[in-house]
């Protein structure tokens, strides 16, 4: 503890001493010093450090407007960018709609053949094919029709929908697979009251080719119809007469 004491004291020591011999030996330089030229020296010290405070602030007020104007410059510039884009979107959108909807317009969509295919215990059986005639030099989609059987607008019979594309050449017809729908004695109860007791009669009459016969046993009017969507758009036909 003592020895560090002691080392202390000696360098305590030795710094004065060592200042004080500086400062006799700078003396000179001491005296050279002016009041005049001390003045001098704190004018042009100040004057640099107010020069270098006022740069400074201008410089960051130059560096915050120019931020503002690029900032708003760019977001002016964003917003037009942007509105552009929508507007060719939108634009093209809406010709594209009008150009698949003249097509669509344009499109004839039939019924081929809908007939009665079979009479037996268990019901009436329908089949009929879609075509499609497309004039057009654009090819076409289409949803697979849904085929419905309607008797006094009651709904006897419908096909399933399905979630199916079929797309439709341009300059041709095209014709979609069969379509058979079967209407069970049961549902036709509520139109024609006396239908079981006549259902021996309606499969002679079927059988034997006479569609008078069969449509006089039947006694109601029985017809056919379809939806579908073309290009988008929902399409339904007119019904077409089977009985």
């Amino acid at each position: 503890m003592q020895h560090h004491t002691h080392t202390s004291l000696f360098t305590t020591v030795s710094g004065v001493v060592g200042g004080v011999g500086k400062a006799i030996s700078a003396k000179p330089l001491l005296l050279a010093i002016t009041l005049p030229g001390l003045t001098t020296v704190i004018i042009y010290a100040s004057a640099s450090a107010v020069a270098g405070y006022v740069v400074k602030k201008l410089l960051n007020a130059c560096s915050h407007k120019l931020n503002q104007f690029l900032t708003k410059n760019l977001l002016t510039t964003m917003n037009k960018l942007v509105g552009i884009i929508l507007g060719a979107v939108a634009v093209y959108g809406i010709v594209r709609l009008l150009k698949m909807q003249n097509v669509g317009d344009q499109i004839n969509i039939s019924l081929v053949n809908p007939r009665v295919h079979a009479v037996n215990l268990g019901g009436l059986s329908f089949r009929k094919e879609v075509a499609i005639n497309n004039p057009s030099k654009d090819s076409v989609k289409i949803t697979k029709p849904v085929v419905s059987v309607k008797s006094k607008g009651k709904l006897l019979s419908q096909s399933n929908a399905e979630n199916k594309e079929i797309t439709i050449k341009p300059l041709g017809v095209t014709q979609i697979d069969t379509i058979e729908l079967q209407i069970n004695w049961m549902t036709l109860i509520g139109l024609i009251s006396t239908i079981v007791s006549k259902v021996p009669a309606v499969i002679t009459a079927f059988k034997s080719g006479n569609k008078k016969n069969l449509i006089d046993q039947i006694e109601i009017p029985i017809e056919m119809s379809f939806s579908t969507y073309v290009n988008g758009l929902f399409y339904e036909s007119e019904p077409s007469k089977i009985i």
